[in-house]
C-alpha cells in the first residue's frame, strides 16, 4: 500500500507530466480565468487518463506483446484515447447537460492531449502490474489538475493584480 501511495505523489509532484516531461502543454493555451472551467476540466481529463491508461495497458500486455506488435503501440494509445474521450464526452453530455454546452470542445480535445498519450507510453515503460499502472495514472492526473488548477489561479491573480501591462 505505501509503495502505490508513494508511486502517486511521485507521479503528481516529482514526474509531474506538465513540468517534467512537457505533455499536455496544449491545454494550457486555452485556460481562462474561471477556476470552476479548469476544475471541471482537470476532474475530465483526470478520469480520461485513468480509464484510456487501464485499457491500453490492458490492451499492451495481453494482445500487442503477446503477438510481438510493440510498434503498432502509439497507434492502438491513439485510437483508445480518442474513443474513450468520446465516450465519456457522451456521458458528460447525457448527465450534465449544461456543463456539456458550455465546454463542448474542451471535453472532445481531452482525447487529443498529448498527456494521456504520453501517460500510456510511460506505463509500458514504467508500470509493471496494473495496480502500479492505476497508480501512475492517478497520480499523473492529480498532478496535471494541480498545475491546470495553479496556472488559472495564477492568471486570475495577475488579472485582478495591479501589474504593468507589458508582464501581464
Amino acid at each position: 500500500m505505501s509503495e502505490l501511495i508513494s508511486i502517486i505523489v511521485a507521479a503528481a509532484l516529482v514526474n509531474n507530466l506538465v513540468f517534467v516531461q512537457l505533455l499536455g502543454v496544449s491545454s494550457f493555451f486555452q485556460a481562462n480565468n474561471r477556476l470552476s472551467t479548469e476544475v471541471e476540466l482537470s476532474l475530465f481529463t483526470g478520469i480520461v487518463f485513468v480509464a484510456t491508461s487501464f485499457t491500453a495497458q490492458a490492451l499492451f500486455r495481453l494482445v500487442l506483446a503477446p503477438l510481438g506488435l510493440d510498434v503498432f503501440r502509439l497507434v492502438l494509445f491513439l485510437l483508445i484515447s480518442a474513443a474513450t474521450s468520446t465516450l465519456l464526452a457522451v456521458v458528460v453530455r447525457e448527465h450534465f447537460p449544461l456543463s456539456y454546452r458550455s465546454h463542448k470542445w474542451l471535453f472532445q480535445f481531452a482525447g487529443g492531449n498529448s498527456a494521456v498519450i504520453g501517460l500510456s507510453l510511460n506505463n509500458t515503460l514504467v508500470t509493471t502490474s496494473y495496480f502500479h499502472t492505476m497508480a501512475y495514472s492517478l497520480g499523473s492526473a492529480i498532478g496535471f489538475g494541480l498545475v491546470l488548477v495553479g496556472f488559472s489561479a495564477l492568471g486570475l491573480r495577475l488579472s485582478t493584480a495591479d501589474v504593468p501591462g507589458a508582464f501581464r
